[in-house]
């Protein structure tokens, strides 16, 4: 595994409120996992993408350089792991509990979902996340077939297996991600081998009930057309990683490829849809 950079923004009081536009930008330009407290944000992205004239670059700096003080240095593979375990509380979200391995069981909910944090976006702290897990919460998987696309630390085939689904594939990009994922599905006792390392290529051809991608817009925008081959009339498609201020194209692009929007939510401006495939 290689060596990650944690690049630290501490931001004036006037930039508190759009932290998500930052994050949103540094997404898109390989950053993999943040952290917010207080007027700081923390993101974290490997040493081998790391490019300090790629992030200057991005709209947000480029507007608000004079109101951020930049620090970044490089932590370590083993070093990860103190860092969350410094930070990283059990999420609750409905009568599901999301924990890191060192926190204690806790029997008050239907739902445990285990996860080692490492490097992986998926802890069940960021909006996005949250947002689709509240959704398939809502939802009935049994004996459905499910593709998580970008599944970063698993949390969502996690989930999806123990609400019943028939079959899961679950698909990264990252080395990392497809790691850690294959660890996590071990932690919570998913006995299943169908992840994948690659992009939507790995899955073409196959056909899904389900399809849950918290990815970022652009992606989103690819995936589309290749989710809409998967899926049948009546197939739903949980999408999140983008904000509000996308709304309308990504409704757009969605109608374009014969999904209708059923349910959309809202988190301190992150966005997620649940879109049913209408042809």
């Amino acid at each position: 595994m290689s060596d990650y950079i944690q690049v630290t923004f501490e931001l004036e009081n006037s930039l508190l409120t759009k932290t998500e536009i930052l994050i949103a930008e540094l997404s898109e330009i390989g950053y993999e996992s943040f952290w917010e407290e207080e007027n700081k944000l923390s993101a974290y992205i490997s040493k081998a993408h790391f490019s300090k004239e790629t992030l200057m670059k991005t709209a947000f700096f480029k507007a608000h350089a004079k109101k951020i003080v930049l620090k970044h240095e490089v932590l370590a593979d083993k070093n990860w792991n103190d860092v969350w375990e410094s930070n990283f509380k059990p999420v609750i979200i409905q009568n599901c509990i999301i924990r890191a391995p060192f926190h204690n069981t806790d029997k008050a909910y239907d739902f445990e979902i285990i996860i080692e944090p490492k490097m992986s976006f998926g802890t069940g702290h960021h909006e996005t996340t949250s947002m689709i897990v509240e959704l398939m919460l809502s939802m009935d998987f049994k004996k459905k077939r499910i593709l998580d696309m970008g599944c970063g630390s698993g949390i969502l085939a996690i989930l999806a297996h123990k609400t019943g689904a028939a079959s899961i594939d679950a698909v990264d990009n990252d080395a990392w991600a497809f790691e850690n994922t294959k660890e996590n599905f071990i932690r919570n006792n998913v006995e299943f081998d169908n992840i994948f390392l690659g992009g939507i290529e790995q899955v073409q051809g196959k056909e899904y009930d389900i399809i849950l991608a918290n990815i970022t817009r652009n992606i989103l925008f690819e995936m589309l057309p290749h989710f809409a081959k998967m899926q049948n009339k009546g197939g739903v498609l949980l999408l999140s990683g983008f904000l509000i201020n996308d709304f309308q194209d990504m409704q757009e692009k969605a109608k374009e490829n014969k999904y209708k929007l059923i349910l959309q939510k809202v988190k301190n401006n992150w966005g997620a849809f649940k879109l049913s495939k209408i042809e």
